[in-house]
Order: structure tokens, then sequence, then C-alpha cells
């Protein structure tokens, strides 16, 4: 079995971890999209076509401008929204910084290193320190936002276009198509076996 050099591979668990995070944000980010439908009362596939589209951030603004022209007449929805939004915020920049990190140092049990790049503005190069269970509570904190998100769709009404759009229990589903692989170049393969690796 291949691997990186020493130094570089990545440890099991935060592997795990961080393939956990990823999964659970893409379901987060379908989620928040089903709800931007929603309120939008569009139709879906045109909707779904605009949303995903569209960052993290510029839906965090069109929720929060909602939330705010709705205060109004809609208090408690308004509430809930804007309670969303921050936890939705806190968490994109956790998940930013674990999801799209490098981490140099992981074989130690009790924290993972990571290289943490920024380029806004002037460019900065640092490390940060991850313990296991910090890496941990983001993982659960993505379930719970997810949770707390299909509970808000539901109570508001705002999954309709979406279930609308779903086939019917009448209609005979599309059949299950399976992904189309490129194989890899043979230049690839032999710019490969160059690469210093080692046995595992």
């Amino acid at each position: 079995m291949r691997r990186f050099q020493d130094g570089v591979e990545l440890n099991p668990k935060l592997a795990l971890s961080i393939g956990f995070i990823a999964v659970q944000w893409a379901r987060i980010e379908f989620t928040t999209q089903r709800i931007c439908i929603g309120v939008l009362e569009a139709k879906a596939p045109p909707g779904l076509m605009l949303t995903a589209s569209i960052g993290n951030r510029t839906i965090l603004d069109f929720l929060r401008s909602v939330a705010v022209s709705t205060a109004a007449n809609h208090k408690r929805f308004a509430g809930d929204l804007t309670v969303i939004c921050d936890e939705f915020q806190r968490l994109l920049g956790l998940r930013n910084s674990i999801v799209h990190n490098t981490w140099p140092r992981t074989k130690s049990k009790k924290r993972f290193v990571a290289l943490v790049a920024r380029f806004k503005g002037k460019p900065r190069l640092h490390e940060e320190a991850w313990s296991p269970a910090q890496i941990q509570r983001v993982a659960t904190d993505c379930l719970e936002l997810l949770a707390t998100l299909e509970w808000f769709a539901v109570k508001y009404d705002l999954l309709k276009p979406m279930n609308d759009w779903q086939p019917s229990s009448r209609e005979k589903p599309p059949p299950l198509s399976s992904p189309v692989i490129p194989r890899r170049s043979p230049k690839f393969v032999k710019l490969l076996r160059r690469a210093p690796t080692s046995q595992a």
C-alpha cells in the first residue's frame, strides 16, 4: 500500500473527521438551497440551478436580508432565521478551516497541526493546533445545524416547491446510471511511479 512520505500522510482519524464534515456540509448546503427556493416560491428546477451557482456567503447574505425584511410582520420566523444564519456563519469559518487547510503533522494522538494560508489583503501563513475533540465538536455541530435547518424548513412549509417536484408514486423512476470515471493518463501513472513514496 502506497502512502506519502513520513510527515505528510494523513492520520486516519483526522481523514475520517474531515470527510464526515465535508459530507455533512454538502447536506447543509443542499438544505439551505431548498429553503431559499421555498422563500422565493420558485419552481424547483430553475431554483436549484440558481442556488447551486451561488456561494455560501451570498446565500447567507440573502437569508439575512429575508430575516430583516420580514421582522416587522413575522417576528418569530425572522428571529429563527437570524439564529440559524449566525450558526451557519460560525460553522462556515470552522468548516473551511478544517476542510481547506493543509495538515502537515498529524501523527500525534493529542493534536493535529494545520498549515493555514490566508490571501485576503496581505498573504499570511501560520500554523494552528487542533485537538481531535475540537474537530469532533465541529462535526457534531454540523449535524445539529442540519437538523435545525430541516426543522425550520418543515415548520414554515418551505419545502413545498421541492416536494411538488418529486415524481409521484405511480411514476417509474429512471434507471440509475453509473458515473463515468476517466482513466488515469499514462503520463500521470509514469509520474506517480517517479514520485517519492514509501511502503506502509
